[in-house]
């Protein structure tokens, strides 16, 4: 355990979860908003329920696998740049691939701007990773920000667990 936090401040881990929560919880919903119309057009009340409680809950376990993935990927680099820079980093190469994602799903799948949106995400990714450890504002705006988000990825979570609850009682 003392390995563990050679690498990772408690708080850090924490808000670094907040995070990942949040930018995953959002894009589902806002996948959700997208479909429901069409859902309302053929499905129940319950039907509907029981899709959101899904969705909702694979966000969850999106969540969980994101988190874990950057903490491996956290104790695989030193313990000294980890300590102080792999928050802040982390916290805005999750915010670039989110929005990256986002402009791949509305460009579509075409060859030619699959490439190009690549490579600029590349460009963009390694320059973040090279300027966030300069600029301790930076730092301190993914600290602020993340704290303030706290209560709405909290609010995320109760309706992830509500989801759970469903989707155990429909399967039982």
């Amino acid at each position: 355990m003392g390995t563990f936090y050679k690498h990772f401040a408690k708080q850090d881990l924490f808000h670094l979860g907040v995070v990942c929560a949040f930018l995953i919880h959002v894009w589902a919903i806002i996948n959700m908003f997208h479909d429901i119309p069409a859902m309302l057009l053929y499905m129940t009340r319950n039907e509907l329920i029981g899709s959101l409680a899904y969705n909702m809950l694979f966000a969850l376990f999106e969540t969980i696998i994101v988190f874990l993935i950057l903490v491996a990927l956290g104790l695989i680099l030193p313990g000294r740049w980890t300590r102080s820079n792999f928050f802040p980093v982390s916290c805005y190469l999750l915010g670039e691939l989110t929005i990256m994602i986002i402009l791949f799903k509305i460009l579509g799948f075409r060859p030619y701007s699959r490439a190009l949106l690549g490579g600029i995400c590349i460009v963009v990714l390694i320059l973040t990773a090279m300027v966030v450890p300069k600029y301790s504002k930076m730092s301190e705006l993914a600290r602020s920000v993340s704290t303030r988000l706290t209560p709405l990825t909290a609010m995320y979570v109760l309706i992830d667990l509500a989801g759970a609850i469903i989707v155990i009682a429909r399967n039982v």
